[in-house]
């Protein structure tokens, strides 16, 4: 199964389509150095760790680093688009109003 957060708008259907290829536990994107959970993809096998992470509250990075992830690194994620971009999430009204703002600059 491939997840992605609700607030992602620039996910690329084509890297999702290359982590719901993966044959792994989990796989993630790598970005600036830091493993990003969403989008990623997530096996059956995966769950016990989840939900042991859900129950505990710890943060998604740590349940993703124990179930030691396929990585798609900025190299392979360039292919589909900004990588930074993909796996940026808005959170803020401002960082709508830039997305925003990104998007009608682009049209």
């Amino acid at each position: 199964m491939v997840a992605v957060a609700c607030d992602m708008p620039f996910v690329a259907p084509e890297l999702l389509a290359r982590l719901a290829a993966i044959e792994a536990t989990a796989a993630a994107t790598r970005v600036g150095g830091r493993l990003e959970p969403f989008p990623g993809r997530y096996a059956p096998a995966a769950l016990p760790v989840l939900r042991a992470a859900l129950e505990r509250e710890a943060p998604v990075r740590e349940a993703l680093a124990a179930l030691a992830p396929a990585e798609l690194g900025e190299a392979e994620l360039r292919a589909f688009g900004d990588p930074a971009r993909m796996v940026a999430s808005l959170n803020t009204r401002a960082e709508l109003a830039a997305a925003e703002a990104s998007i009608r600059r682009r049209t």
